[in-house]
């Protein structure tokens, strides 16, 4: 996964080539770095819902700790099925059918971004004012951005005759 990660943020373009020739990553590892963002950024929160669990109730526990991880990634998610969607549409004669998993790829950089900027304002909370988190939605939109765009076109580029062939 840290190669993936790794290589959407150095070289995107044939981290996209490589998802969508059918290679893993995409949606798995949107997803794992999700969870990481999660754990990383709330487990105090998650550490006391789960004494809760074990104190008081199993499932007032559970729904704490359900509670914290659903917030931070309710939008994210939300974010990746409509940049999935707009790759389907944009792209809407390709029938691969990894345009969720190349919305992700867009979306890995931007995530990495968040979570940098999230972390760095959990440990210097005087650094993290509004105009820097603005300013880093923004860097990390037009990023997703200009990927998005790198993967209409890669999707739309005509497949060579050797790759027809294998895809038969």
């Amino acid at each position: 996964m840290i190669d993936r990660l790794g290589g959407a943020l150095v070289s995107p373009r044939a981290e996209l080539a490589r998802v969508h020739a059918g290679g893993v990553g995409g949606v798995s590892d949107f997803l794992v770095l999700l969870l990481l963002q999660a754990v990383a950024l709330y487990l105090p929160r998650l550490a006391r819902a789960g004494w809760y669990t074990l104190d008081v109730s199993v499932l007032g526990g559970l729904l704490m700790a359900l509670a914290i991880v659903a917030r931070p990634v309710i939008v994210p998610i939300g974010l990746a099925l409509v940049v999935g969607l707009l790759l389907r549409i944009a792209c809407w004669r390709d029938s691969s059918g990894r345009h969720s998993d190349l919305g992700a790829v867009c979306l890995l950089p931007w995530l990495s971004l968040q979570i940098c900027a999230s972390l760095m304002g959990a440990f210097i909370p005087q650094l993290y004012r509004p105009e820097v988190r603005w300013a880093v939605h923004a860097v990390g939109g037009a990023w997703a951005v200009v990927l998005l765009v790198m993967a209409v076109r890669l999707v739309r580029a005509p497949r060579s005759a050797s790759e027809t062939s294998e895809a038969s």
